[in-house]
């Protein structure tokens, strides 16, 4: 049997659990993650790692192994498309791990579902001219994946400039006339 991707739906907040349990399974999985930004207390702003796709994993395996994945704890199902379940293809799983592995922000764009559709993967450059030079920066990227009816963007993180910490200055007079014995007696 041919093993394929596919989309399994977990329990909310499961996923590191489900990928934990199936690995212990020896079953092929993934699960990508991003940055976000949360608001505590609504005012405090923390950055946590979180599910690129709240409530799924994806799984690697054949058909046949569909009704053994269910009995796993906290899996509720397998996403089917037209009473069939829905394969996930390699190009998108590839374009997934790149992103992930690539960029730490991640947006996720709901789109239609489309199973004739081709997936694409575009960068996006900012070409500028002067003086007759040439340059090209890079953006980030933009995948399409129309199996799972989203369209996913990272952009390119700017780096700020690096502080360089301050140090400190001790005046060494008075640090010598607090530890010195000869300044206690007016030496």
């Amino acid at each position: 049997m041919q093993r394929n991707w596919y989309l399994i739906c977990t329990k909310k907040q499961k996923e590191k659990r489900v990928t934990e349990l199936l690995t212990k399974k020896g079953i092929e999985n993934y699960c990508p993650f991003t940055m976000c930004e949360n608001k505590i207390g609504g005012t405090k702003e923390v950055t946590i790692h979180q599910p690129l796709f709240k409530c799924y994993v994806f799984v690697n395996i054949t058909e046949d192994q569909i009704q053994n994945i269910k009995q796993t704890p906290y899996i509720l199902n397998v996403i089917y498309w037209k009473s069939k379940p829905a394969i996930i293809s390699r190009e998108e799983i590839g374009a997934l791990k790149t992103m992930t592995e690539n960029y730490q922000r991640i947006t996720v764009e709901k789109t239609a579902v489309g199973t004739m559709e081709k997936f694409h993967f575009k960068e996006r450059n900012i070409t500028t001219q002067h003086n007759n030079v040439f340059s090209i920066k890079h953006k980030g990227h933009v995948a399409t994946l129309p199996s799972l009816g989203y369209k996913l963007s990272a952009q390119r993180e700017r780096t700020s400039p690096k502080v360089l910490p301050q140090k400190e200055t001790v005046r060494t007079d008075s640090f010598l006339k607090k530890f010195n014995p000869l300044f206690l007696f007016g030496f």
